[in-house]
């Protein structure tokens, strides 16, 4: 758990920063929806043995009214009423781990990117607090997965002013082909230092924090962090040794 307490510390400080803005002035005109850029993915992989994988790639960006397009997510809003609203998205889900991220892997074979398709449903209760419920499965029979989430997002600032972010915390809900798929061992892959492991459902609670900043009129600087304690259906398994699993996207872009 050593990047739990600096996890925590940036959630906190985040929090002081945006509340301790000073009253904002007549706001500015929103920036164009339409940006290029670099997205940086990080995952810090708690397979024994391995290390953080970071990934980095070109990025568009769309904000529209019903469309968002981030990266690898994109979403389009299906139906809005005054406090909640549904959304469908599809996003690239990259592989868990190749056979050569660590030597308690060879053997498995390695994992594919997929895509990942869904529905969002999000009720505002308060102005600047959402109730999250969303449900992801793989559509390209990589593993025929399913995972569910169900959370909470504080809202901090306006997407147009200079600082804007949230902070959130919930629950994933996984299903067992989409646990087998991250963490078991078949028995045909059984060795004496990697016993089979045929796990069942998981659920991991999650903290997750977003910072947007507006560097100036064209450029801005995204990221987000979310940090998911592993249950024991994860831990059992003899290809984990951590109890977190910590996963980072940072974009910069340029609006045009």
């Amino acid at each position: 758990m050593k990047f739990l307490p600096a996890f925590l510390l940036i959630i906190f400080t985040l929090l002081q920063t945006l509340q301790a803005q000073p009253p904002q002035p007549p706001q500015p005109p929103k920036p164009s929806p339409w940006s290029a850029g670099l997205f940086l993915m990080s995952d810090s992989q708690p397979y024994v043995g391995a290390g953080r994988s970071v990934r980095i790639y070109p990025s568009v960006s769309y904000e529209g009214k019903k469309m968002k397009w981030r990266g690898p997510i994109l979403q389009y809003k299906l139906l809005e009423r005054e406090k909640w609203n549904v959304s469908a998205h599809t996003l690239v889900q990259f592989a868990p781990y190749e056979e050569e991220d660590a030597s308690i892997l060879e053997g498995m074979g390695d994992r594919s990117d997929t895509l990942l398709a869904g529905l969002d449903w999000v009720y505002r209760p308060l102005p600047s607090l959402l109730v999250l419920a969303s449900f992801d499965a793989d559509i390209l029979g990589a593993y025929d997965g399913i995972q569910a989430t169900l959370g909470l997002q504080q809202m901090l600032g306006k997407p147009w002013e200079t600082f804007s972010g949230s902070l959130g915390a919930g629950l994933l809900l996984q299903d067992q082909t989409w646990t087998q798929y991250f963490v078991g061992v078949p028995e045909s892959k059984a060795t004496p230092e990697r016993p089979a492991h045929t796990p069942g459902e998981s659920f991991h609670p999650y903290l997750s924090a977003q910072l947007l900043i507006r560097i100036s009129k064209s450029w801005s600087w995204f990221t987000l962090s979310r940090i998911e304690f592993l249950d024991e259906t994860w831990r059992d398994s003899p290809l984990i040794a951590d109890d977190y699993r910590l996963v980072t996207f940072t974009a910069l872009n340029y609006s045009f």
